[in-house]
């Protein structure tokens, strides 16, 4: 490896910090008075920047956390080559009045931590109980490079530990003089910082701790609890009155108030030790969440269609739309249910059934176990295992101790597998390895009760049953399941959907509540409707349309409002790729209805779009027995509206089956 070696002295800090002496918590703290800092930041040689980018200018007293001391950041770029290690070292110009003779700040408690802020990597820590004045600090680490012209934000903790109980007073008023300077070495070699530790459940399962929007969140690091330093949250420091920690190994508690402030959705996670870190994320569990998550936690099928690859997860009825096929990631699209809940009765073991997807995703939001796709029986076999081990996992359980949770662990077990038995060998048959009967491959799950009369006892006297279509940029698109009435696109046979009349009377009398039978009921209802931009470009066809080429087309142009249509795209994607004849503008609705929800109560009605065979000649897709755009915009077909939820709703109960569907939770 071939190094190129230059010292570039990028920080000269010298800090004269006067100590006060009045009476506090663990002994004394800090005064202002007689207070004389310099801080100096200099690039006196090599090929780097250094720019202070801020000091708190804290004063040094006993405090329970570094956070608490005097921080210092600054930002830096190494110019030397592609990569670069960098070494540190706090010299010690002076420590105390020379006319002390005792140790003053030459004290176990006085200590030091240098951070590279940007990637989360400790380049060391210690006291200064040893020093003398001249004596340099080293610091450094073998766990990262820093990229080249890139900018880091390194920071300099200095603080008095007043945790250890010893903080003497013969520490007030003394000064210090550091300088920190640092030694770049260019490398060929890059090296980025990885995970030393884990999230996990105690023994082995990694996880993704889920916020289901009460009470607190754990989350547990396999580090030792005597090496933590902190927790970030999207790389910023979480402070600590915002969770305990406890031991077995580092587990951190997340208080419901700061949970209840981070936005919904999925947020990068850092639990930070002392000599690495893990790494994760923490998911604010929200509607469009939980339907994400049963995509994600569910085993998966690829099938082609025009030469596309899509994802599918068959025992949830989901797919990944790709964006039209455009991702390279086969999960990088929109999230779908498709097809229809199959009538054919088959046998499957139970690992692979709908059923234990559910209890598994269910499970995952309470225990330290995975909530990741389950993908064998034998995979299944080993995650409840390790999940039902009162010896290691006791805690994860709930339990305060190994027997507490041999005496309440038959409990669980029983409410898991509806008193069909207690015992842990089982709960691993009924999960795992008996064999049952399903329609698979999976229900369409997707029935949600919306526009209700009543949000907090909805059912469907209620409220009226509306479909999800899917999840689209981390919000719900739902559909209504019947038709409010046929209609015309625009009665003045003009196919431009921002100026017709069918979207000025859902945005305007049906969205306000001025429609005499059909209606949004009420402004609580009208407060879950979000705006968005909608698909509205046109589609160019002779003859076959697939749905690749249709949201392709859509995403041509756009209609910003709140409600609208179902896309031609919603339909095609709806359907059952594996079941289906290909997506062709003039099959027979006997082959399309079958295998596509969105068709099933109803065959007749508009969609969003339009369609054409030139410039000049343009119609509103509908349909009717088949799928076409040839029937003029002044024609009456079904109308079903169509909108998107706020991204912050969440789930209250329900399963999303047509005898049970998914209610919202009201604020």
């Amino acid at each position: 490896m071939k190094k190129k070696n230059i010292i570039l002295l990028i920080i000269a800090i010298v800090m004269f910090i006067l100590v006060g002496s009045t009476m506090a918590y663990f002994g004394w703290s800090s005064s202002a008075e007689n207070k004389d800092q310099l801080v100096d930041v200099t690039v006196a040689g090599g090929t780097g920047s250094c720019d202070k980018l801020s000091d708190n200018n804290k004063l040094l007293y006993p405090t329970s956390t570094r956070e608490k001391g005097r921080i210092l950041k600054v930002t830096t770029k190494q110019q030397m080559a592609t990569n670069a290690f960098v070494t540190w070292n706090l010299v010690v110009n002076s420590i105390n009045e020379t006319t002390l003779t005792t140790s003053g700040l030459k004290h176990k408690s006085f200590k030091y931590e240098l951070v590279n802020d940007t990637t989360g990597v400790s380049y060391g820590t210690g006291s200064f109980e040893n020093v003398t004045n001249g004596t340099t600090i080293t610091l450094s680490t073998d766990k990262e490079t820093l990229d080249y012209n890139k900018e880091y934000t390194f920071i300099l903790y200095l603080w008095i530990d007043g945790t250890i109980g010893n903080n003497p007073l013969d520490m007030t008023n003394q000064p210090y003089n550091f300088d920190l300077n640092c030694n770049i070495t260019g490398t060929s070699t890059k090296i980025v910082p990885t995970d030393t530790y884990q999230l996990t459940n105690g023994d082995g399962t990694t996880y993704t701790p889920t916020y289901t929007g009460s009470g607190t969140k754990a989350v547990r690091s396999t580090a030792p609890l005597s090496k933590f330093r902190e927790v970030r949250v999207d790389d910023t420091v979480v402070d600590s009155s915002n969770y305990t920690i406890t031991e077995g190994s580092t587990i951190v508690t997340f208080k419901e108030s700061y949970l209840e402030k981070l936005s919904p959705g999925y947020h990068t996670l850092k639990i930070i030790s002392e000599d690495g870190f893990t790494s994760g994320k923490i998911t604010i569990e929200t509607a469009a969440t939980y339907i994400t998550d049963l995509y994600n936690n569910a085993p998966k099928t690829t099938v082609i269609s025009n030469d596309i690859t899509y994802n599918t997860a068959p025992s949830v009825r989901l797919m990944n739309d790709r964006l039209g096929g455009t991702t390279s990631d086969l999960n990088g699209g929109n999230i779908r249910f498709y097809g229809i809940t199959s009538n054919s009765e088959q046998k499957a073991y139970a690992w692979n059934s709908y059923n234990t997807a559910m209890i598994f995703y269910q499970i995952s939001q309470n225990l330290f176990i995975s909530n990741q796709a389950i993908s064998s029986k034998e995979n299944c076999i080993t995650t409840l295992s390790q999940a039902t081990n009162c010896t290691s996992s006791y805690a994860s359980l709930g339990f305060s101790s190994v027997a507490e949770c041999e005496t309440g662990l038959p409990n669980i077990i029983s409410q898991i597998t509806n008193g069909e038995t207690t015992s842990v060998d089982g709960v691993k048959q009924y999960l795992c390895s008996r064999e049952v009967s399903s329609t698979e491959p999976g229900n369409v799950n997707n029935y949600i009760y919306f526009n209700c009369n009543n949000y907090s006892n909805p059912s469907s006297n209620t409220c009226e049953i509306w479909r999800i279509i899917g999840v689209f940029d981390g919000k719900l698109k739902i559909i209504r399941n019947s038709t409010i009435g046929e209609l015309a696109w625009d009665s003045n046979g003009i196919a431009a959907w921002s100026t017709s009349t069918l979207q000025k009377i859902l945005n305007e009398n049906y969205y306000n509540g001025n429609e005499l039978n059909f209606k949004i009921k009420n402004e609580t209802t009208r407060n879950m409707i979000t705006s968005v931009k909608w698909n509205i470009g046109t589609y160019y066809s002779s003859r076959n349309i697939f749905s690749n080429a249709a949201y392709s087309s859509e995403i041509t142009k756009t209609w910003s409002g709140k409600i609208a249509l179902p896309t031609v795209s919603d339909y095609l994607y709806s359907n059952d790729f594996l079941s289906s004849a290909p997506e062709d503008i003039y099959i027979d609705m006997s082959c399309q209805k079958n295998n596509n929800w969105l068709s099933q109560k109803v065959d007749n009605f508009w969609f969003l779009n339009i369609g054409s065979y030139s410039d000049s000649e343009t119609y509103p897709w509908n349909l009717s027995g088949y799928i076409y755009y040839a029937n003029n915009a002044n024609n009456t077909f079904g109308i079903l509206p169509t909108l998107y939820l706020k991204p912050e709703l969440k789930i209250n109960s329900g399963d999303g089956s047509e005898s049970n569907p998914y209610t919202l939770k009201v604020s």
